[in-house]
């Protein structure tokens, strides 16, 4: 070999050789697969079902669809980092939970598609649950469609409460009616109703049933009127009281362990939440039933949610109608006669899907309830839960507001407890709307 600078630039200048090679043959290979559209969720489940649907959508569209799955921290920050520094971004996007994280800035700024005309046109407002709508728009602007409803019903040990302790669950009406049930059955190794020492989603949804959310309509902060103050005294005297109903057994195998013991016989549960339960304790086959909430008011709404999924088109689609297209095929048109909602036990938002045949079907484990007729039945009063922008502040805040009053409680019992709450709450809303207030940008 007579290569005139030595052996080592000539093997460096062979690898360089090889390796742009190489990226432009992949390079060229990339771009002739490029899928037409790229759909981003954090949701595994989800995708699972939607790849099943696709081949239809694609065949109709004469297009490809790529489907990815990314873990839900990933997926927000790198969406948040390309909204703000203009780079690549999916062509459609599934948000788990609030839409808040992307709705930041004025409306103008925000990386979503705006979708208020098309929404309109296709009268989606109408055909969904319009309530679902509030998680997924800003001032007006619909950013988003709403996956799922997600009523809420409370999951009970059947076989212990009605077999064993002979009670009659069409009784209970009320929440007043659930403790006067739940007190003379509770021992020191079993507990009525299942609460979380944090507050958190529980919390969340007891307040949502009696009509209180994070924010408004308008994005005011609402989550320290006096209805709070019941809600919130109602939960302590329950979870820690001197004639408490309940208990907190974790998560995960704590909760499934729990469960199968009978330590809790009542627990909060939406519809997705059915799957989790058949999945972790499979051992509690026919032993399960479901009955709506008990209404904090007689004649009161019976249902509260837990959970929110929406999905989106970016600014930066490549083909923003046929993202729209996409979007709709897969939380509207009913392709697959509700197959898909029912294997992921979530009821979707339409309207017109829940008169479909399968949703009557009988489930072996929850005792043969049409638990999916059930919660249908319900769907209709659940209550709105509006996004803003702020959201993960205000649930910061309400957490924290609960963890000082359940420390009061535990100090102090009922001594002042009601006034101490009624500060608490209101000192922080006022910090979250401190907050908002110096915020000029997000007036717009």
């Amino acid at each position: 070999m007579n290569f005139p600078f030595g052996r080592a630039p000539f093997f460096i200048l062979i690898v360089a050789l090889v390796c742009g090679i190489a990226v432009i043959v992949t390079h060229g290979s990339y771009g002739r697969k490029r899928p037409t559209l790229v759909m981003l969720t954090a949701a595994r489940l989800h995708a699972d079902i939607y790849l099943s649907k696709l081949p239809e959508f694609e065949r109709r569209n004469n297009v490809t669809v790529d489907v990815q799955v990314m873990d839900q921290f990933a997926l927000r920050t790198r969406l948040q980092a390309a909204f703000a520094t203009g780079g690549e971004v999916p062509d459609v996007v599934e948000m788990p939970q609030y839409a808040s994280y992307f709705l930041r800035g004025p409306t103008k700024d925000v990386g979503l598609l705006d979708l208020t005309d098309w929404v309109a046109a296709n009268k989606l407002q109408e055909r969904m649950v319009a309530s679902r709508f509030s998680m997924w728009q800003r001032r007006g602007v619909v950013f988003g469609l709403p996956h799922d409803v997600h009523p809420t019903m409370l999951a009970y040990r059947a076989d212990i409460v009605e077999d064993e302790l002979k009670i009659d669950v069409s009784k209970i009406k009320t929440w007043d009616d659930f403790v006067a049930m739940a007190r003379p059955i509770v021992t020191a190794n079993r507990f009525a109703l299942e609460l979380s020492n944090s507050g958190s989603y529980w919390l969340s949804m007891l307040l949502m049933q009696r009509g209180i959310g994070l924010f408004n309509a308008d994005g005011e902060v609402t989550f320290d009127s006096e209805a709070t103050t019941d809600v919130v005294v109602w939960y302590l005297q329950q979870l820690h009281g001197p004639q408490k109903i309940a208990y907190d057994l974790g998560t995960s195998q704590p909760l499934w362990r729990g469960m199968r013991d009978g330590v809790v016989l009542f627990y909060f549960t939406p519809d997705w939440r059915t799957r989790s339960i058949e999945q972790y304790a499979p051992d509690l086959k026919g032993k399960m039933k479901l009955m709506p909430l008990p209404a904090w008011t007689p004649g009161g709404i019976r249902t509260s949610t837990w959970g929110a999924s929406g999905i989106g088109a970016t600014k930066g689609s490549r083909n923003p109608e046929l993202a729209k297209k996409l979007m709709e095929f897969l939380y509207v048109e009913q392709s697959d006669q509700g197959k898909g909602w029912m294997e992921l036990h979530i009821l979707p938002p339409v309207i017109e899907a829940w008169k479909l045949p399968i949703f009557d079907t009988p489930f072996p484990f929850y005792s043969n309830q049409p638990i999916m007729r059930m919660y249908a039945n319900l769907a209709p009063d659940v209550p709105p839960a509006y996004a803003s922008p702020y959201t993960p502040k205000a649930e910061d805040k309400l957490n924290e507001a609960f963890l000082n009053c359940s420390d009061y409680y535990q100090a102090h019992g009922e001594q002042g407890l009601r006034e101490f709450v009624r500060a608490e709450f209101k000192r922080q809303a006022d910090d979250v709307r401190a907050v908002i207030a110096r915020n000029v940008l997000m007036q717009q």
